[in-house]
């Protein structure tokens, strides 16, 4: 299999987990119970598919994690219409990531580059993967 069709369902599944949760804070529920009924479906195709091709976990998991670091917040935000690098202060990510640039004083549109940087190491995890 190409590992750019593994990736793109890994995109997939983030994009429609962060759409889901979106639409549920801007108060549409039906369609993000929907939302989340598919995403589940999408997690089931996504260990079939690990199974039937014999993929490590560890290292699924792992691209998974890294670009949901990434992309996660970026399209959240999209969909909410809210500035590419806002940061809410109730999720884990979005409270670690406030701690890191407060700590480091990194200015915020730093977020950007390592969100570049997470997609660019999740990539590259699918690829030696499969290859």
């Amino acid at each position: 299999m190409n590992h750019w069709i593994l990736f793109a369902i890994i995109v997939f599944i983030i994009f429609i987990d962060s759409l889901g949760d979106a639409l549920r804070d801007l108060k549409k529920k039906k369609i993000s119970h929907l939302l989340e009924i598919l995403l589940l479906c999408l997690m089931a195709f996504l260990g079939f598919l690990m199974a039937h091709e014999r993929y490590p976990i560890v290292w699924v998991a792992s691209s998974y994690i890294l670009a949901r670091i990434a992309l996660f917040s970026v399209f959240y935000n999209i969909i909410r219409r809210q500035p590419l690098t806002y940061l809410g202060n109730t999720d884990i990510v979005d409270v670690l990531l406030n701690k890191f640039l407060n700590w480091t004083k990194f200015p915020r549109h730093f977020l950007l580059s390592m969100n570049f940087l997470c997609i660019l190491a999740a990539e590259e995890i699918i690829r030696h993967l499969i290859f």
